[in-house]
């Protein structure tokens, strides 16, 4: 019987190309990470958010292997900055408490429109001063669209300095502040899209609010489709 399901599995793999038979293991792969963070953390995902993680996985394979399409090498990944170009925007901010040094972040992740789509919050490593905390918020926006499957996108954050250091095509300073921002950089170069943008603190309140309330918190928090309560009254 193992013999006969050996010649069965070895006849299916000559049945499809390399290209199928990878986004079937990226599938099965994808689902299986969320069996396990159902059964050993208690979080269940959504069905979209299974799919869009497969699908950033099987992409990525295929630029590490050179097996995209030329029309689509045609259009390589590019960072506009300051314009709008994604359908979804993600707004990022920090706190910082400056006797310890003690950061954190709140993301904040909401359709064109206006409406809610998920957000997350968590302390950030000790921070050397405000920018290295915007700058490590930054950071966990861009890991955390990557791990969403987001490949399109704009953030939005209200740290001036930060949007220019982002925007400049000058080598990264050789700093902490500076291993950060090489950090943002490079993860923002392996989306299809992203670019960034400065807003006023006033409409950064929800990222803001989700920051100062992960310093209290012993654990990150994530939160899909329905915002967490504090914050609910403030979302359009």
């Amino acid at each position: 019987m193992g013999d006969g399901f050996g010649a069965w599995f070895e006849s299916l793999l000559r049945s499809v190309d390399e290209n199928h038979f990878t986004a079937m293991v990226a599938i099965m792969y994808h689902i299986w990470l969320q069996r396990n963070s159902a059964v050993w953390d208690y979080k269940v995902g959504l069905p979209w958010h299974v799919h869009a993680t497969a699908v950033a996985s099987f992409d990525a394979w295929r630029k590490a292997v050179g097996t995209e399409p030329r029309q689509h090498e045609a259009s390589a990944p590019t960072v506009a900055v300051g314009q709008s170009t994604g359908q979804l925007f993600c707004y990022f901010d920090a706190a910082y408490v400056a006797p310890d040094g003690e950061g954190a972040y709140g993301l904040v992740l909401q359709h064109a429109g206006g409406e809610f789509f998920a957000a997350k919050n968590g302390l950030l490593p000790p921070c050397h001063g405000p920018f290295m905390a915007e700058s490590y918020a930054c950071k966990e926006s861009l890991s955390w669209l990557r791990e969403r499957g987001v490949m399109e996108v704009v953030l939005r954050t209200d740290c001036l300095n930060l949007r220019h250091t982002l925007s400049s095509s000058a080598a990264e300073f050789h700093s902490y502040d500076g291993v950060a921002v090489s950090a943002c950089r490079d993860l923002m170069s392996l989306l299809h899209s992203c670019s960034i943008i400065c807003i006023p603190r006033s409409s950064n309140v929800l990222a803001h609010s989700l920051a100062q309330a992960a310093l209290s918190q012993a654990n990150s928090m994530a939160w899909e489709d329905v915002p967490p309560a504090f914050i609910s009254t403030l979302v359009d």
